[in-house]
C-alpha cells in the first residue's frame, strides 16, 4: 500500500495532466458531436466520447508526452501531442466500424443517409478540436509559467554586467530566456550572428548584430563587458575563428 501512495505521489502531475487531457477531450467531442450532428447527445454518443478520451490518453502516454516538461516544451513536443490524438482518434473509429461490435460509429455510418457523409465531418472536426485544445492548454500553461517567473525577476532585477551572445540560433533563444527570467549576473544587450537573414532583427527585443568578424566594434559599441559563445553546433575550425574574433576585443569570454 505505502509503495501504491508513494507511486502517485511522485507521479501525481502527470496522473493530473492525464485526467485534465481525457477531459478536455470530452468536452471537444461532445462539442463536436452537438454542433455538427446536431443530436441530442444521447448513451450511445457519451460511451463513444469516453472511448475516444481514453484511447487517445493512452496513446499520448505511449508516446510519453506525460514525461515532458511542458515549461520547456518545443514545436515537436507539440507535434507530437497532435500525432498522439490523430492515433487515438483514428484507432477508436477504425476498431469501432470493423470489429464488428454493434456501436456508434457502425449505427451511423451504415445509415445510408447523409448522416453518415456528416459523421466522417464530426470525426475530423473532433479530432482537431482535441489537438488544437491539447496543444493550447500545453502552451498557455509555458506561458503562464514565463510570466509568474519572470515578472517578480524583471522588476527587482538591476543592471548586470553588459554581454553579448554571440550566436543568434536555438542555444541563444534558451540562454537568453534563462537569463532574462532568473536573477545572474548578466544583462545581454545585443546578440552577434554571420546570417544575414537575422542581422537588423531581434530576439526578445534584443537586436541583432553582425557579421561575428566585427564583433570588436560591436562590443566596444555596446559597452559590452562579456561575450557568451553560444553556438553548439559550430565545428573546431569556426570555433576557432570566433574564440578569435572574441580574444580581440579584451571582454571576458564564456562558452
Amino acid at each position: 500500500m505505502a509503495k501504491l501512495t508513494n507511486f502517485f505521489v511522485s507521479k501525481r502531475k502527470r496522473i493530473l495532466l492525464l485526467f485534465i487531457d481525457m477531459f478536455a477531450i470530452c468536452i471537444c467531442f461532445a462539442l463536436s458531436w452537438a454542433i455538427i450532428i446536431g443530436d441530442r447527445i444521447d448513451t450511445a454518443a457519451m460511451v463513444y466520447t469516453a472511448e475516444n478520451a481514453f484511447v487517445i490518453a493512452a496513446m499520448l502516454a505511449l508516446f510519453k508526452t506525460y514525461k515532458n516538461i511542458w515549461r520547456y516544451a518545443r514545436m515537436r513536443d507539440y507535434v507530437v501531442v497532435a500525432a498522439g490524438v490523430l492515433c487515438g482518434a483514428a484507432l477508436c473509429f477504425c476498431f469501432n466500424k470493423f470489429a464488428g461490435v454493434p456501436s456508434l460509429v457502425q449505427e451511423i455510418v451504415n445509415d445510408g443517409t447523409d448522416k453518415a457523409k456528416l459523421y466522417y465531418v464530426f470525426a475530423l472536426f473532433s479530432c482537431g478540436a482535441c489537438m488544437f485544445s491539447l496543444i493550447i492548454m500545453r502552451m498557455l500553461y509555458r506561458m503562464i509559467y514565463d510570466m509568474r517567473k519572470s515578472a517578480p525577476v524583471q522588476m527587482s532585477k538591476r543592471e548586470g554586467r553588459r554581454t553579448v551572445i554571440v550566436g543568434a540560433g536555438q542555444a541563444c533563444w534558451l540562454l537568453l530566456s534563462e537569463i532574462q527570467r532568473t536573477d545572474c549576473e548578466y544583462t545581454v544587450v545585443g546578440i552577434v550572428d554571420d546570417d544575414n537573414t537575422k542581422i537588423g532583427r531581434n530576439i526578445d527585443n534584443i537586436p541583432i548584430y553582425g557579421p561575428i568578424d566585427k564583433v570588436g566594434d560591436i562590443a566596444e559599441k555596446l559597452n559590452a563587458e562579456v561575450l557568451i559563445i553560444a553556438i553548439p553546433s559550430a565545428n573546431k575550425e569556426t570555433n576557432r575563428r570566433i574564440v578569435g574574433f572574441c580574444n580581440e576585443t579584451g571582454c571576458e569570454i564564456r562558452i
